[in-house]
């Protein structure tokens, strides 16, 4: 029997996104999820350190700002490097393979389904795209007013 290694979680973003790039040119996004704990309302909530990649970084950048509602699938990872004070140092961190907006924040007066002056566009739009980086594509769209 092989070992498993998938996480499923739902919760918010801590902060709005801050896209950069790799030196090679790959974006890059690094941020915290706030997930609830078990207990229902006033739960303990916990944070979880997710990074994302390529066009799923690019899309959350674009299309969500702190406190938007995201599903994210992805895998365990644990990230090593050595401190400026000489010292090893880890962090554990989801790698985000899928993320599924659940709502969204459109930034800076662009997002889904608005045109570069803000201005809705397209048959749809209130829908926010769902892209599978696994995929490398949009798999469909999700209205925010449809709830899951």
């Amino acid at each position: 029997m092989s070992d498993l290694n998938v996480v499923c979680l739902t919760g918010r973003l801590g902060r709005d996104p801050e896209l950069t790039y790799t030196p090679s040119g790959k974006a890059v996004l690094n941020l915290d999820l706030a997930v609830a704990g078990s207990g229902g309302e006033g739960a303990e909530v916990h944070w979880v350190p997710l990074v994302c990649w390529g066009k799923t970084a690019e899309n959350m950048a674009t299309y969500l700002g702190k406190g938007s509602r995201v599903a994210v699938e992805g895998r365990l990872q644990v990230r090593k490097w050595q401190g400026e004070d000489g010292k090893a140092r880890s962090k554990m961190e989801v790698v985000a393979e899928r993320v599924t907006f659940l709502e969204s924040r459109p930034r800076e007066g662009i997002g889904p389904g608005k045109a570069e002056d803000g201005t809705a566009s397209g048959p749809n739009a209130t829908e926010t795209p769902l892209y599978d980086d696994q995929l490398g594509r949009v798999t469909g769209t999700h209205d925010p007013k449809v709830p899951f």
